[in-house]
């Protein structure tokens, strides 16, 4: 991290505790509901979920990955309570917060955070791939996570604090699909999250343009904090940017699961 920006965190840090205090005493503090986590494979729609939720006036978005739950606990339970000052500086109910790699660690939210409530981001893993080669030059590596993350959460699936929402769902039928997570967090659907991109989110980057490519940790972070500030747009298919080779080798590797999930394959089984 450069100086600048670490100078310009520690603003918002003292930013927060000044808000907080402030907020314990006014009176006006509140107990807080259930935290939430949103976990997935990389490159499946977690920021854009963020962007969404966070424009709720009920729910804090934390900007940053955090990690948190590959954390010891002590240093867990530490976190989580900036986390609840950062949810009542802002007179939010709750916060809510994204790490991807968390997709592995859904147990370990569980254990330590009985209550939590987990969104689970799923997306065709033909696009994953497609998108994480744009990153790394491998559709292969793409895909071959997208396999061992989303079967590392299969045993979550189905749990009661578990709320799956698929990709191509949320960018097709906006309203029912964040109809259906707001009724899974018992808060009220809100129109601002309709227009979530009209408030500007600098989560991963300083700035609000696009990157010539999104190749490096550099391009790929001003990439997705350019994406988070769009109007929602539909970013299925980008399978096909990939070539008859690839494309075999990625259905082939993605196998069973690409077929279990109901993304139908575009080349030979």
């Amino acid at each position: 991290m450069n100086l600048q920006r670490s100078i310009q965190r520690r603003r918002e840090e003292l930013g927060i505790w000044t808000r907080y205090l402030l907020a314990r005493l006014s009176g006006s503090h509140r107990a807080l509901d259930d935290p939430i986590f949103i976990v997935g494979c990389g490159h499946s729609g977690t920021s854009l979920m963020l962007a969404v939720l966070g424009a709720h006036p009920d729910i804090e978005p934390l900007a940053r990955e955090t990690q948190v739950a590959t954390k010891p606990e002590k240093a867990y339970r530490a976190q989580l309570r900036w986390f609840d000052r950062c949810a009542t500086a802002r007179r939010a109910r709750r916060w809510v917060e994204k790490t991807p790699l968390h997709i592995r660690r859904i147990g370990t939210i569980f254990e330590r955070t009985p209550h939590a409530k987990v969104i689970l981001m799923l997306r065709d893993g033909r696009d994953v791939a497609a998108s994480i080669k744009e990153r790394t030059g491998s559709a292969d590596n793409g895909i071959n996570r997208w396999v061992r993350d989303n079967e590392g959460a299969r045993p979550f699936w189905s749990h009661p604090r578990v709320h799956l929402v698929r990709y191509e769902e949320l960018v097709t039928d906006f309203h029912s699909t964040m109809e259906g997570v707001c009724a899974f967090l018992e808060v009220p659907y809100d129109q601002a999250m309709a227009t979530f991109h009209t408030t500007p989110k600098k989560y991963y980057a300083d700035t609000i343009e696009r990157p010539p490519d999104s190749i490096g940790d550099e391009h790929h972070n001003q990439l997705r904090n350019w994406q988070i500030n769009q109007p929602l747009f539909d970013g299925r298919g980008r399978w096909k940017k990939l070539d008859a080779e690839e494309l075999a080798s990625v259905e082939h590797l993605g196998g069973a699961l690409l077929r279990e999930l109901g993304y139908e394959h575009r080349t030979p089984a």
